[in-house]
């Protein structure tokens, strides 16, 4: 299932439960033990369920502030970048002449 998560620490850069997280939120397929994991620990866990009309990926609260930022995230390629921070993919990081 995919799921938007946050974690309790606002800016946190890193991986819990083999998902990569980029300041505190993550838009992955999990598991239903992920699923569990993150609950029990306190995370911010929404699914998201497909759209019936569209088929477009839509979080399961209307009008959650979350759900469309990690959209527009999806859209404007951010989110993924983790850049110079801790929990980032030095190799990539190289990449780029940042080190």
């Amino acid at each position: 299932m995919k799921a938007i998560i946050k974690t309790k620490v606002a800016g946190y850069n890193g991986v819990a439960a083999c998902v990569p997280f980029v300041n505190g939120e993550a838009e992955a397929e999990i598991s239903e033990s992920q699923l569990a994991y993150f609950k029990k620990a306190g995370y911010t866990v929404k699914v998201v369920k497909p759209d019936p009309e569209t088929g477009d990926a839509k979080a399961n609260k209307t009008g959650d502030k979350a759900g469309r930022q990690a959209e527009d995230k999806a859209k404007d390629g951010e989110g993924d970048k983790g850049e110079g921070s801790e929990g980032s993919d030095p190799e990539a990081d190289a990449t780029k002449g940042e080190r």
